[in-house]
């Protein structure tokens, strides 16, 4: 399991048979339900994440609707309506911070790449780069911290202090 990410796979009803989607990070799965083909249908989901450095699996039934919706959406509406095959509000909220772990590590890392060609091309100044660059990196070590944390105890979501942007513009003067 990759940096500590849950899985996500899906396996649905079709005819006689049954529709097996291939496991894919939580960070894929969000738009995952949203195709048509899989509007009232109902879907059987399991995760694989970690829990205290072991793999563990659970899995849940989400209920047949009309609208396309992503598996949050989904997962969040049963839950609100007492469906508890759905799974757990606490489970929801965990794969939920995972889904945007993954997204706030994705846009660090677009973010710490564009500051080094922005110094590269001479586009800002040296320091605002250099304060762009830490502050990124001050996000993917928060990323990677917030994870551990979070896999070390998924029923009791405990996360570090989120890092301020200012403190990187301290560190390098700007």
């Amino acid at each position: 399991m990759e940096k500590g990410i849950p899985w996500v796979s899906f396996v649905y009803r079709e005819g006689d048979g049954a529709v097996f989607l291939r496991p894919r990070p939580v960070s894929s799965a969000g738009d995952r339900l949203g195709e048509p083909p899989l509007a009232g249908k109902e879907i059987l989901y399991r995760v694989d994440y970690l829990e205290k450095g072991k793999i563990r699996r659970t899995a849940g039934i989400l209920s047949a609707r009309k609208e396309a919706e992503g598996f949050f959406e989904k997962m969040d509406r049963d839950i609100t309506d007492g469906l508890t095959r759905a799974g757990s509000r606490e489970f929801y909220i965990f794969l939920k911070i995972h889904f945007i772990l993954c997204l706030l590590e994705e846009y660090a890392g677009k973010r710490k790449a564009l500051a080094e060609k922005w110094r590269r091309e001479k586009v800002l100044e040296e320091k605002m780069c250099e304060a762009e660059r830490l502050y990124c990196g001050e996000l993917l070590d928060y990323v990677e911290t917030a994870r551990k944390m979070l896999n070390e105890s998924p029923g009791r979501i405990v996360l570090p202090l989120f890092p301020e942007r200012g403190m990187a513009d301290i560190r390098t003067g700007t």
